[in-house]
Order: C-alpha cells, then sequence, then structure tokens
C-alpha cells in the first residue's frame, strides 16, 4: 500500500518518475478523443447598434507540474471554444470580430470598432487523495473575462466550474506482465485518468456554454459599454 502511493504521488508531481514496464504485455486503454459539441438556440435579432467582441485564445492555467488537458484525448477543446464562444456572441444579437492570433496583433483599425475583449482562461485540478481507496478529486473551470478593448480593464469575470468528479485510483493502473506470465506489479497509466476527464469533459461541456448563452445578457452588455466608454474618457482614449 505505501509503495502503491509513492508511485503515484511521484507521478502526479512530476509526471514522470514512475517506472516503465520492462514487460512485453504491457495493455494500456485505449485513447479516447473528446468531441466538445455544442449549438446556441436560435439566434436573436441582431441589434441595431449592436456591440462588438472578439474572442481571446483559450489560455490554459494548470496547478501542478502535469499540464492534463494538453494530452491528446483534449486535442478538439482549444477549436470548440475558439468557434461556440463567438458563435453564442452571435446568437444574442452581438457582433464579433476576428480571430487574431493576440491581442497584440489586432489591428487598431479593428481595436477602435470592438467594445469588449473576452478572454476564456481553463483550468484543471486533479486531487490526489492520502489513501488508495479513496477516489481521484477532478474539477475543471472555465473563467471568462471580458475587458474593455482599448485599456484591458476587466468589467466582467464569470466562473463556469464543471461539476466535481471522482475517479477510482484502481481504474487508472494497469497490470502488466514478464514473458513468462507473471504479474509483476500495478503502474499508473495517465491515459486512463485522461481518457476517463475526456469523457466527463464532453458530457458537461455543453451545460457550460449554454450557462455562458444564458449570461451573455444585451442589457447587462449595453450598460457595461457605457462605463466602458467612461473609462477611456478618462484614460485619454
Amino acid at each position: 500500500m505505501k509503495k502503491i502511493l509513492i508511485i503515484l504521488s511521484c507521478i502526479f508531481m512530476s509526471a514522470g518518475c514512475a517506472p516503465e514496464p520492462t514487460s512485453s504485455q504491457n495493455y494500456l486503454p485505449a485513447r479516447y478523443v473528446a468531441n466538445f459539441d455544442y449549438t446556441p438556440p436560435a439566434q436573436a435579432a441582431v441589434q441595431e447598434s449592436p456591440l462588438a467582441f472578439t474572442v481571446g485564445k483559450v489560455a490554459f492555467e494548470y496547478v501542478g507540474k502535469k499540464p492534463w488537458l494538453h494530452a491528446p484525448q483534449f486535442a478538439n477543446l482549444e477549436k470548440a471554444v475558439a468557434e461556440d464562444l463567438p458563435e453564442i456572441l452571435t446568437a444574442k444579437g452581438f457582433s464579433v470580430r476576428g480571430p487574431f492570433d493576440s491581442y497584440d496583433l489586432i489591428p487598431y483599425a479593428d481595436k477602435k470598432a470592438i467594445d469588449f475583449f473576452l478572454h476564456p482562461v481553463v483550468t484543471p485540478f486533479v486531487a490526489v487523495p492520502e489513501v488508495v481507496e479513496t477516489p481521484l478529486k477532478v474539477t475543471v473551470k472555465m473563467r471568462l473575462e471580458l475587458r474593455e478593448i482599448m485599456t484591458r480593464e476587466l468589467m466582467w469575470s464569470k466562473s463556469l466550474d464543471i461539476t466535481e468528479f471522482e475517479v477510482s485510483i484502481y481504474s487508472v493502473w494497469n497490470s502488466y506482465t514478464t514473458d513468462k506470465g507473471k504479474i509483476v506489479e500495478a503502474v499508473f497509466a495517465p491515459e486512463a485518468l485522461e481518457n476517463l476527464m475526456a469523457k466527463e469533459m464532453e458530457k458537461q461541456y455543453p451545460v457550460l456554454m449554454e450557462t455562458f448563452y444564458t449570461l451573455m445578457d444585451p442589457e447587462e452588455m449595453s450598460i457595461l459599454k457605457k462605463q466602458a466608454q467612461e473609462i477611456k474618457t478618462q484614460k485619454g482614449y
């Protein structure tokens, strides 16, 4: 039991210090690449003077050294967010410019026409238990920061949290055998945990996007635009 805990802690701290199998029969799970799919409700009428947005690239923030969401299982996540956030804004009757490779590469002419810069930040966290019988706890948060385009003043921020889910430690370990068929030891398989995370996130992703759709209230955004204009005036824009 103690040996398993040491190996598990080592994996989560450095993602690379577990012993490599020496077996010719190391059974790893098939990789599950999640499909993050969301379609917003029917499009609202375009506003007479629509607020203009641009959406920045997804930023990933990690707790610990393991970049979980950079695994192949999540290859579609960044693309899905980059497509779905503008679709939601358009469905709400706003206008969207871009995409741009970065904030610094937005032409000045576009900045003058854009009201808000929407920046998505995704943070996953895997809590390692102190005893093997206790399941791993996985949380993923998506923070949406809305900034005035010129001053980058934060005008609005929402944290959308995927419901915490648990994973049995025993479900993410694989046994391997020697050439003589003897089971030697169970080793941690990151692919197994990433597969389970991908399946759960795939299931909850549409709920996250639907929450954002609900939060994007045109009346509130109009109030924020007035406040943003005051900020720009104060700062000489």
